[in-house]
């Protein structure tokens, strides 16, 4: 994306927040014109979908998932889409939060040598560009600040630009995402500061298959970062 388009898109943000600002905006479900991010019929299905969901069992299955908020359907997939999609970064802030509030309740005892650090899963630069900002770092700032647990930003880099995940398959999937991140400079600064690298938490806004959360880790481990796992907003369905 060329500078002028980037110019167009911040335009276009500034006009709606300001519009947002004076109008109020929509739910980010039903779209319903309020002040709130959520109206109060939304917001009581997502606290349903919360307290029913059993997303902080450990899975052999899926052994770097560490929890998820919620399952990846019924209102909180559209708020995840408006997230994503409407530049909507108030969504990501409130479900951060919420996050937060979870692990709190359900983290794991953990024994760890060095301080742990959230890292929010990074979006290729034109991506971002395109979108606005990481839906992911939206999530884990809220996060950070809600539990306490500092943020990490740009402690992984995506250096590829890779096809959208849910248009693949397994196998594709994960040959979508061979090399695609690299340890940044803000980690191995962060490590020699503290003498040796710390502990890192990744979150993303969906876990679907794991082969995102994956690949991450083991560009990481490579560096020999130790991973502890990964949390998220929603999981899906069956997996």
């Amino acid at each position: 994306m060329d500078r002028l388009s980037s110019a167009r898109l911040l335009g276009r943000s500034a006009v709606r927040t300001g519009l947002s600002f004076l109008l109020g905006q929509g739910c980010a479900v039903c779209d319903r014109l309020q002040h709130q991010t959520f109206c109060p019929d939304c917001q009581g299905q997502l606290q349903d979908l919360v307290r029913d969901f059993k997303g902080w069992t450990p899975s052999e299955q899926h052994p770097l998932l560490i929890g998820a908020l919620a399952p990846y359907s019924g209102p909180l997939k559209q708020a995840l889409r408006t997230l994503k999609y409407d530049y909507r970064p108030d969504v990501g802030r409130v479900l951060g939060v919420a996050l937060a509030k979870q692990w709190k309740k359900h983290r794991p005892l953990m024994k760890l040598s060095t301080t742990l650090y959230v890292l929010p899963i990074p979006l290729h630069r034109h991506r971002q560009i395109q979108r606005g900002y990481n839906q992911a770092k939206v999530i884990g700032q809220s996060f950070s600040q809600a539990s306490g647990v500092p943020l990490l930003a740009g402690g992984l880099v995506r250096v590829e630009n890779t096809l959208p995940q849910y248009q693949l398959g397994l196998k594709a999937r994960q040959a979508n995402l061979k090399d695609a991140f690299q340890v940044g400079q803000p980690l191995r600064r962060l490590g020699q500061r503290l003498g040796a690298m710390p502990n890192i938490l990744l979150v993303d806004d969906i876990y679907t298959t794991g082969t995102t959360a994956k690949s991450a880790a083991d560009s990481l481990r490579r560096s020999h970062v130790p991973v502890v796992g990964m949390i998220a907003v929603a999981r899906a369905v069956g997996d």
